[in-house]
């Protein structure tokens, strides 16, 4: 009898169909002995390619974390997990929970068969979409290849539903041939790999990428030990929490799918630059997820905007496809930076220009003015005296300042 919220992980044998295979599992929600709801996780690949054993539910428990914590159930597995994944998830989820108190929980993990150890390749892989980071780690790989202390990637996979939604087959495909091509000039394979990740798991992406992708890449583990992730922020300028960060990354690891964050030594335009002699990798950088064809660069959204100038101030001559100096001025002051973490790259490219006298006083002096807090958080900062009065007078009472301060007084 199941006494209270519990999320079940429930893996199903693995299917064939249409030149693909299918390895999924069953994610039932229960309240007490009541089912809430049922769901179908899955992860496709080409037939061919030697996938995890199917009641390995390593890369499953990886997937819902997030969904657990947030929803406050305990996870039971009905079928194997690595002890050293379990291990880990355990810190994982207490260092998530002193992040996100207000939207985390403490959960339990209970599985039917706890693997001790298992066979270990160490092959390496890394994923691949065209972006800054994942070329940053593929090209140092490659250049390093001979040197005994760096890690030789062989091989990348491509996920679909990620930044290119599991409808959108036509972007993916231009996206996957690209990629294949750029890749193949030094010898490393693309896998791609189909998965409802992002349809499954309805918190926010912002903290939950890692996830998606390292349990995506998890269903390769028989011919790779090594999954290299690369960093979003260098390690003097972290933004936590973060999805995926140098702090966190590693506690996904399993005994035989070690998870290793990379590149965190270099900010964006320090890999911007580490790059610029793999011509064909800077051709056919692919950083765009906002553009209505995601299987290019739209050349204005935000991501291509940042990409732009970095490139610009680095190399006029060498920039991904799709980007121009036309209107880049007029196209950065329709820019509104939503985060901390996009304020905190465009300050990086600021700093950079100053310092190397790289780039149009016009462009600089757009960023900053659109860097700058807007004036009613300048005059009016959030919880502030003069804020609080404010709403106060909007909302029609013109007490609430004196209220709120009685009302600290007698707490």
């Amino acid at each position: 009898m199941i006494n209270k919220l519990v999320l079940i992980i429930k893996p199903k044998p693995i299917v064939k169909h249409n030149n693909l295979q299918k390895r999924y599992c069953i994610l039932e929600r229960y309240n007490s002995d009541y089912l809430e709801s049922s769901k179908e996780l899955f992860y496709e690949v080409p037939i061919g390619i030697e996938l995890a054993d199917y009641d390995d539910c390593d890369n499953y428990l990886i997937a819902i974390l997030f969904e657990a914590m947030s929803e406050k159930r305990d996870i039971i597995i009905e079928g194997s997990v690595s002890k050293q994944l379990l291990i880990n998830a355990k810190e994982y989820i207490e260092c998530w929970v002193k992040w996100l108190p207000n939207a985390l929980n403490i959960v339990d993990i209970k599985a039917q068969e706890v693997r001790f150890k298992g066979p270990k390749n160490s092959n390496c892989l890394s994923a691949y979409s065209g972006g800054v980071d994942a070329t940053f780690s593929i090209w140092k790989s490659y250049k390093n290849k001979n040197r005994k202390d760096s890690y030789n990637i062989t091989t990348c996979a491509f996920i679909h539903g990620v930044d290119i939604p599991l409808e959108d087959d036509y972007s993916f495909n231009q996206a996957f041939k690209s990629a294949k091509n750029t890749l193949s000039e030094l010898s490393v394979s693309l896998i791609p790999i189909k998965t409802n990740f992002r349809l499954i798991n309805k918190f926010n992406w912002e903290y939950t990428h890692a996830c998606g992708i390292i349990s995506s890449l998890s269903v390769l583990k028989k011919n790779f030990g090594k999954c290299i992730i690369g960093s979003s922020d260098p390690y003097d300028a972290l933004i936590l929490p973060w999805g995926s960060n140098p702090i966190t990354d590693h506690l996904l690891s399993s005994y035989d799918f070690k998870i290793i964050h990379d590149g965190a030594s270099h900010n964006r335009i320090e890999k911007s630059s580490y790059i610029l002699d793999w011509k064909n990798g800077v051709k056919n950088l692919r950083v765009c997820w906002e553009g209505d064809h995601k299987g290019t660069n739209c050349g204005i959204c935000e991501k291509c905007l940042r990409t732009n100038v970095i490139f610009q101030m680095l190399n006029k001559d060498s920039k991904p496809d799709n980007f121009s100096n036309l209107r880049l001025l007029e196209n950065i002051k329709t820019l509104n930076f939503r985060s901390t973490v996009l304020k905190s790259e465009w300050r990086q490219i600021i700093n950079y220009a100053k310092l190397n006298n790289s780039l149009d006083s016009k462009i600089i002096n757009q960023i900053k003015r659109k860097l700058r807090k807007p004036i009613n958080q300048i005059l009016f900062p959030i919880h502030s005296k003069r804020r609080i009065l404010l709403k106060g007078i909007i909302n029609g009472n013109k007490y609430s300042l004196f209220s709120q301060q009685k009302k600290t007084q007698i707490n």
